[in-house]
Order: C-alpha cells, then sequence, then structure tokens
C-alpha cells in the first residue's frame, strides 16, 4: 500500500471510531465508504466487504435511499473482483432497483452500465456466449438512458457517458470476434475523446486495439497503437496505465521477433518504479535467450535441407515454444509447435510429445483469451 494511501486508511479509521463514539452514524456511513474504497483498490476484498456491508446498514436505517444504493454497486464491485458474478448481479439489480424507486436517471443508468460490465467479466466462464448477449442488452439499456438525459447532462458528461458505452460496446463485439464492429466502436469512442479531452477512454481505445492487432498478427499496426497509448497514459502520468502498455509493447515485440526492442520495454519499466525484479529478470533472461535461438534459426535456414538440419531447425522452433509458454504467450507456442508438426521428417515418437505440448498450451490459451477483455474495460459510465 502506498504511504499516502495507508496514512489516509488510518485517518478516515480513526475519524470512524471518533463519529462512532459519538453516535454520528451519518459520518460513520460517508467514512465506511472511503475506508471501503482503499481496501478495494489494494485487493483486501474481505474488509472493503465489511465497510460497505456497514455503509449498506446504516443507509437502510436511516431511509437514504441514494446512500444504499451506492452500497450495493460498491458490494457488487467486490464480489466481482472475487469472481462471485451471481452476488454481484443480485446487488447490481437491487441498486438498479433503488435507482427507479427515486426516479434517478443517472444512477440508472450507471446501473445498467455496471450490470453490462459484469456480463463482460462473467463471459470468461462457460456462460460466455449468454454473458456477452446480456452484456449488449445492458449496454442499449445504459446507451437509451444516456440519450435520454442529454439535455441535463452538461455536454462533457453526456460524452463522457457515451464514449464509454461505445467502448464497452466494442468489448462485447471482440468477445463475438466482429472484428469489424469492434473496430468501428473504438473509432466512435476514439473521436469523441480526442474531441472532449477524454484521455482515460483514448489511452483504453489505444490499448485495446493494440491488443487485437497483435492477436490477429499485424504488430505494425499493434505497436503503432501501443506507442499511442503510452503517449497518453504519459500525459495522464499514470503508472499503472504505463505498466500495462510497456508489458504488452514487450508482448507485441517479443511475438514479432524484435527482441531488442523488447528488452528496451522492460527497461522503461524500472524507470517508472515496477517492482516486480524477479518478473523482469525473468522476461529479460527469455527475450535474450529467445534472440540467441532466433539467429541459430536464420543460419539453419540458409543450410540445406537434410534429415539432421531439420533436427535441428524442429530443437530451435521448440526452445521458442517453450519460451513462449515461460511467458503465457500460449497463441505464440501454439504457432511454433505447429513449425515443428509440419516436418514430416520427424520421428513419431518426437510427434506424439509435440502434439501433447500442443494440446497442453491449446488449453492454457483458451483459459486466457479473454485477458484483454478484463484488463482494459472500461470504469462504470
Amino acid at each position: 500500500m502506498d504511504t499516502s494511501d495507508r496514512k489516509r486508511l488510518e485517518k478516515l479509521q480513526k475519524e470512524k471510531k471518533d463519529a462512532e463514539r459519538r453516535n454520528k452514524f451519518t459520518e460513520v456511513s460517508e467514512l465506511c465508504n472511503g475506508i471501503g474504497e482503499i481496501f478495494r483498490k489494494y485487493g483486501f476484498f474481505k474488509e472493503a466487504i465489511e465497510e460497505y456491508n456497514q455503509d449498506l446498514s446504516i443507509c437502510e436505517t436511516y431511509n437514504d435511499t441514494l446512500g444504499a444504493a451506492v452500497a450495493c454497486r460498491m458490494l457488487s464491485e467486490c464480489y466481482c473482483d472475487l469472481g462471485d458474478f451471481n452476488k454481484a448481479i443480485q446487488l447490481q439489480k437491487r441498486y438498479l432497483s433503488l435507482a427507479r424507486s427515486m426516479k434517478n436517471t443517472v444512477e440508472e443508468q450507471r446501473a445498467w452500465a455496471t450490470i453490462g460490465r459484469t456480463y463482460l467479466f462473467q463471459a470468461e466462464t462457460d456462460e460466455g456466449r449468454t454473458a456477452y448477449s446480456k452484456a449488449e442488452d445492458a449496454f442499449i439499456h445504459a446507451l437509451e438512458l444516456c440519450e435520454s438525459m442529454k439535455n441535463d447532462l452538461s455536454h462533457k458528461e453526456y460524452m463522457t457517458m457515451k464514449a464509454r458505452l461505445f467502448l464497452n460496446m466494442g468489448v462485447v463485439q471482440t468477445g463475438r470476434s466482429n472484428f469489424q464492429e469492434f473496430k468501428n466502436y473504438m473509432e466512435r469512442c476514439i473521436s469523441i475523446a480526442r474531441t472532449n479531452g477524454l484521455a482515460e477512454e483514448l489511452f483504453r481505445c489505444q490499448f485495446l486495439l493494440a491488443d487485437h492487432y497483435n492477436l490477429v498478427g499485424s504488430s505494425s499496426a499493434a505497436l503503432q497503437h501501443i506507442e499511442s497509448a503510452i503517449k497518453s497514459a504519459l500525459k495522464m502520468k499514470d503508472k499503472h496505465l504505463l505498466t500495462d502498455s510497456y508489458l504488452l509493447k514487450f508482448q507485441i515485440c517479443f511475438e514479432a521477433g524484435q527482441y531488442g526492442v523488447a528488452r528496451h520495454s522492460l527497461k522503461k519499466l524500472v524507470n517508472i518504479g515496477f517492482n516486480d525484479d524477479r518478473k523482469l529478470k525473468k522476461f529479460y533472461s527469455i527475450a535474450q535467450k529467445s534472440e540467441i535461438v532466433q539467429d541459430k534459426l536464420t543460419t539453419l535456414e540458409k543450410k540445406s535441407s537434410d534429415s539432421e538440419n531439420i533436427k535441428s531447425l524442429m530443437k530451435q522452433y521448440e526452445m521458442l515454444a517453450d519460451y513462449s509458454v515461460d511467458l503465457s504467450f500460449y497463441k505464440l507456442a501454439i504457432r511454433y509447435y505447429l513449425k515443428v508438426m509440419c516436418s514430416h521428417k520427424i520421428s513419431e515418437m518426437n510427434n506424439t510429445a509435440c502434439m501433447a505440448e500442443m494440446n497442453n498450451t491449446a488449453c492454457m490459451a483458451e483459459m486466457n483469451n479473454t485477458a484483454c477483455i478484463t484488463q482494459c474495460q472500461s470504469k462504470e459510465t
């Protein structure tokens, strides 16, 4: 926990004890919310849930409908972080019901957007196809409400809502492999973000586009978009977004065989204070070893196609596949394993072993195929 956040947490906890002693429960409610926010930020979800439950209980006791609605939303976010999507959606529907009871269109719109985001998270499970449809329906409801409030919101509030919804609708299309629709939504979001100075929304679009183009093997387009994302993160002075960007740039460059540039991205992480030395050393070492293997491959590919040379080639491809698995770049690993399989001169025993490795890697790739969705989703609108 950052020093500033730790000090703020201690201050809020002290103020909460004082407010409880004086029976100032409306103050306690506000302080619970602030304490819960810090706990959730650092992954202390059990502690955050305790704070938000106390907040909810106080709001219900004092008939604070808006406070209860917000507490339900915050609790749902914690359960979503824990992967308990059914509990999260149950709380979000209660949040929606409370918003409707107040005739609070802003909170109703936010509730639908939050429900949509939760279904996007749930799409990582076996319920993926159904969850994407439910997410789209929720976002459509949110977009309709956004349009209905156009004259009641400031121009920037309206555009921010709209940009985030376009961003999330784009994520839905990614999950459905409707890539042209995905790009259309990204372009609409980028246009709004640039016109209205929405830095975070612009960054998220750029990051998602970089990840998409990398997945489809267009490394030059992926690099162009990740460089744009890095510039946006630098302008915001956001270390977390910069960390994500440099890690994705490392992956793009590594998968494109640009190992020197990939290692340079890791050096940038050191400069911004990335403190996972073990991960950095591992990534840097694998990039170095992969470059050596690639140099050997270049030499071998120029030689004759005799049996021994083909075996040497296959060994180098297997090494690159194994390195890719070590980095969790499973689709890249499969490509290298397929190169091993392509050799009709490989022995039956090695062929079987390689097939087993490829099947295992394919399973891991399937489990990780929606990582970009959870990483890059927009915040609630």
